[in-house]
């Protein structure tokens, strides 16, 4: 039975008597409410009849993205497709979003690190218009894949690993001009062998229910994204073979050009110069890179406080930072302290590392706690560039086996020693 008539059949099962019930995206809202979703379903023809929309792979504050057959290819490909929410969409035209125009400029790059546009498309709906981006297909996110471990981290052969070939993404995206803003472990996600994956309409579609919108009926999907052929516990042999793509260009911008709207990257990986208002070039996505390097080895946050900043990389407020920045009189008196907030005594990096993390050896904490202190000085013209972290003594032998531990070793002798 066609997708599309699989689903006509279950829809009277599912459909729901009361007001409906979204599991993830909020199809009902609209653009005037901030969003506007493209209600998809499967066997849906896109494109002027190029791709057929299978299952739903994920979603997030301004998209959802589909898994796609392309009908016109031979043999048969498989392709993502992004569709933008009517409000992103709407902003993308206003010129307030550069997606596709940042896409397109990286299609030649070197390496698969980063996304690539292999189509783009309108698209109209109930919500108003979209724009599709037809990208290659993606496993799950990195993010995933620490939350899956027993202890919320990863092992440092892994996390040199994805840390490595992220610089490589991080030195083509910086060399054109782009800065990507939105570096989180949700946004890098691992290489899929499409021909190997677990596709098409063989999986049961995860279908919770049905609502009505603007009198035609939807079927409410759950995501069902592609498992990338990963494990937390694989050994760096395996993980020489891993890789990965640093998605979602939808926030990205190009410094001089592109004013830094303080709504961009996420609240706990801010970095001082966006706090404060003190411009922004590329080494915002290098604070952002030795925040996530400290998350994946410790499965935890620190927030973006401006006096944790100072207290965990020990780190000052230079005057001659504070003067670019034009918010500083809200947080800082004119030598520099702190405003509010009596003195304070940093802790070293290598201290709040052995604190957290449950893989990390001794020999381990003093060049990780190099990297992440490098990553995240205060003043940006400070930090290292892309180009030259790949050269860190913390990244030399990242995709060597360099820093392999037997993490199952490492967590039996941590539950002896409890």
């Amino acid at each position: 039975m066609p997708l599309y008539s699989r689903f006509q059949a279950l829809s009277s099962v599912w459909c729901s008597a009361g007001a409906p019930t979204f599991p993830e995206e909020p199809l009902l809202k609209t653009l005037e409410q901030g969003a506007g979703f493209f209600p998809a379903q499967p066997g849906l023809v896109l494109g002027d009849g190029k791709y057929r929309i299978l299952r739903k792979l994920g979603w997030g504050e301004d998209s959802s993205v589909w898994l796609a057959d392309a009908l016109q290819f031979t043999p048969k490909d498989y392709f993502a497709v992004k569709i933008l929410t009517a409000k992103a969409t709407h902003s993308h035209h206003a010129g307030y979003r550069h997606e596709l125009e940042l896409l397109d400029s990286i299609k030649a790059v070197r390496f698969n690190f980063l996304p690539r546009l292999r189509d783009n498309f309108g698209l109209s709906g109930p919500h108003g218009q979209h724009l599709c981006l037809v990208m290659d297909l993606h496993g799950t996110s990195v993010q995933a894949l620490r939350v899956s471990t027993p202890t919320q981290t990863l092992a440092v052969h892994s996390v040199k690993t994805i840390i490595a070939l992220l610089l490589e993404g991080f030195a083509e995206l910086h060399d054109k001009g782009i800065v990507h803003t939105d570096v989180k472990a949700d946004n890098i996600l691992f290489e899929v062998d499409v021909e190997k994956a677990i596709i098409g309409p063989s999986e049961p579609l995860a279908i919770e229910g049905t609502f009505e919108l603007k009198g035609q009926s939807y079927p409410i999907l759950r995501s069902q994204p592609i498992a990338p052929p990963v494990r937390w516990d694989d050994d760096c042999l395996t993980t020489e073979s891993w890789s990965i793509s640093l998605i979602d260009l939808g926030h990205g911008l190009r410094p001089g050009k592109d004013p830094l709207p303080i709504t961009v990257s996420p609240p706990e990986l801010r970095p001082p110069e966006m706090i404060l208002g003190a411009g922004y070039d590329t080494k915002l996505d290098i604070w952002a890179l030795g925040c996530l390097t400290f998350e994946l080895l410790t499965g935890v946050y620190e927030d973006d406080h401006l006096a944790k900043m100072h207290e965990l990389t020990g780190d000052s407020f230079s005057t001659s930072f504070l003067k670019r920045a034009t918010r500083s009189k809200d947080y800082f008196m004119p030598d520099g302290t702190f405003a509010r907030i009596p003195d304070l005594t940093p802790t070293p990096i290598e201290t709040i590392l052995q604190q957290y993390s449950v893989l990390l050896l001794e020999e381990d904490l003093k060049p990780a706690a190099d990297f992440i202190r490098a990553c995240t000085r205060i003043d940006p013209e400070e930090r290292p560039s892309a180009d030259t972290l790949i050269g860190h003594e913390w990244m030399r032998g990242a995709l060597a086996c360099d820093g392999w531990r037997d993490v199952n070793a490492l967590l039996g002798s941590k539950a002896e020693h409890s």
